[in-house]
């Protein structure tokens, strides 16, 4: 099998931690898997400009591997919210590499012969035809995400971390009050002027489960966050609020069980959100799931690669 090179931005938010997490499942199974971090992501032939990107990559790079190293003697303290798994630095990559980003990288930076492509949302590019290649091997985090004209099998990849010493309920009493979640709604035409509670988005990993601890409800006008799942787990009730126009059913893909949360405020809404909240829970062992994930994902490379 050949090397994989995992392509991730350097922040901290759902997509990046199941690269992450694939990444150390792969290295666990014995492969040759590094991540590398961007600094920023192509979103057109214009920065895609390969001196500027290069300059730019090996300044993080650096970063990244002084951070390692002070963490390695005991300078930095671990980044406990990040999955450990290994890096790379330098950005350029042999023939006999895959190279795996996701949907928000434009074009094929690294100029990798051998590339995958995973959807953790919706393409970024529609009406861009160069912004993917067309050999590409290509996979959907869900199959709601998928393009059918770039994945007509709608060959999915579906991984998910929960942190269970981190995310859980430790309020069992009384709660008052609202928070949001904005995060990919940032665009939206109808979000509020004003909030009356916190928007948890740019806050701390623990301030966002003390927030989702305190809150009875938490508005979400991001649809496609997991957040929503960590809100159920700390006993909050997510609202997600619809774009205008759209149901409930717009939202889900064949098969999805959208546990736990309410779509809109209706009381029948709420109810079913309230009843539903064992099942969620239930769903937060995803160890066989990524497993067998794993098991495809690794099958359909070496379909595609090792021909």
């Amino acid at each position: 099998m050949k090397k994989i090179v995992i392509v991730s931005t350097a922040t901290y938010n759902g997509g990046v931690v199941v690269l992450l997490l694939l990444c150390k499942m792969l290295c666990e199974r014995g492969f040759d898997a590094k991540v590398f971090f961007l600094n920023y992501c192509p979103n057109s032939n214009k920065n895609l400009k390969y001196v500027k990107f290069l300059l730019k990559s090996l300044k993080l790079g650096l970063r990244v591997l002084f951070r390692d190293i002070g963490e390695k003697i005991g300078l930095l303290k671990p980044n406990e919210l990040f999955i450990k798994c290994k890096h790379k630095y330098l950005p350029w990559v042999s023939d006999d590499t895959i190279v795996l980003y996701p949907e928000l990288v434009y074009g094929n930076p690294l100029r990798a012969k051998n590339v995958v492509r995973w959807f953790l949302f919706h393409n970024r590019f529609p009406d861009s035809p160069d912004a993917y290649g067309k050999n590409e091997l290509v996979f959907s985090f869900r199959e709601y995400f998928n393009d059918y004209n770039l994945n007509p099998s709608c060959r999915l990849l579906n991984l998910n971390y929960f942190n269970k010493n981190l995310y859980k309920q430790t309020n069992f009493g009384e709660r008052q009050g609202v928070c949001y979640i904005i995060r990919k709604g940032k665009n939206r035409p109808d979000l509020p002027k004003t909030f009356d509670g916190p928007v948890i988005d740019n806050l701390s990993e623990k301030e966002k489960v003390a927030v989702f601890n305190k809150c009875k409800f938490c508005y979400d006008y991001d649809t496609q966050t997991f957040y929503a799942s960590i809100a159920v787990v700390c006993g909050c009730v997510p609202i997600v609020v619809m774009e205008p126009g759209k149901t409930k059913e717009d939202y889900l893909g064949i098969g999805d069980k959208d546990w736990g949360k309410a779509y809109g405020e209706t009381p029948e809404e709420i109810e079913y959100a309230v009843k539903t909240r064992p099942l969620r829970l239930k769903m937060l062992n995803f160890d066989e799931q990524n497993r067998k994930s794993v098991d495809f994902f690794l099958s359909e490379i070496h379909k595609h690669f090792d021909r």
